[in-house]
């Protein structure tokens, strides 16, 4: 292999200077750093692989189709068994235990949203009285989710069903896992029902 070496490559004609031809591969080595000063550019008129990033690991679970979580009990925190996955990119929500664990790797800020359709399971005469949703951080309880914002309540409603919806950021740890729970206060003697268009998932941001 032969070797050119030299400090500055400058266009002979114009200003524009073509590095190989078609298939040809460039490549820095490792140890080696390939610099762009301030005020230079690079553009992209093809495909650039390999650099930034895309918010994963990412992930969103619902209700399987025209399918209610039904049976839960009034005036108790409940962890809702979402099991059908939308996506995971990255394996890490667990469709029996109903968690998502953040990867070894992954730590740092994501972006957690939810929202649930929920109802009383008796007739439209009667209501629910308090609807409430929390996200647990490690099996914490619903007061320490209080601080970060991601908990939301209505209460004294006359209508038989109920959305209530939150975004999110949390600052999560590598191992960290998060679960969502709810809570719905029911009259006239029902349970409570998370209706099938329902979800929660929750992305990587990049920072």
């Amino acid at each position: 292999m032969s070797e050119v070496k030299t400090n500055k490559l400058t266009a002979a004609t114009g200003t524009a200077i073509t590095l190989g031809d078609s298939g040809d591969t460039f490549t820095v080595p490792s140890g080696a750093t390939l610099t762009v000063a301030s005020g230079g550019t690079i553009t992209n008129s093809g495909t650039a692989t390999g650099f930034g990033g895309d918010n994963t690991p990412a992930f969103m679970v619902g209700t399987a189709d025209d399918t209610n979580i039904t049976g839960i009990t009034s005036d108790a925190w409940t962890k809702v068994a979402f099991a059908t996955e939308i996506y995971d990119t990255d394996t890490a929500y667990n469709t029996t235990n109903y968690r998502f664990t953040v990867p070894s790797g992954e730590g740092g800020k994501y972006m957690i949203y939810f929202m649930l359709e929920q109802r009383n399971s008796v007739d439209s005469q009667n209501s629910m009285l308090e609807n409430s949703a929390v996200i647990y951080l490690n099996g914490a309880t619903p007061a320490v989710q209080n601080a970060s914002g991601l908990f939301v309540y209505s209460r004294n409603s006359t209508r038989r069903i109920q959305s209530i919806q939150a975004t999110h950021v949390l600052e999560l740890d590598a191992a960290d896992y998060i679960e969502l729970y709810a809570k719905l206060v029911v009259s006239g003697g029902g349970t409570g029902i998370i209706g099938y268009r329902s979800w929660w998932g929750g992305h990587k941001l990049l920072l």
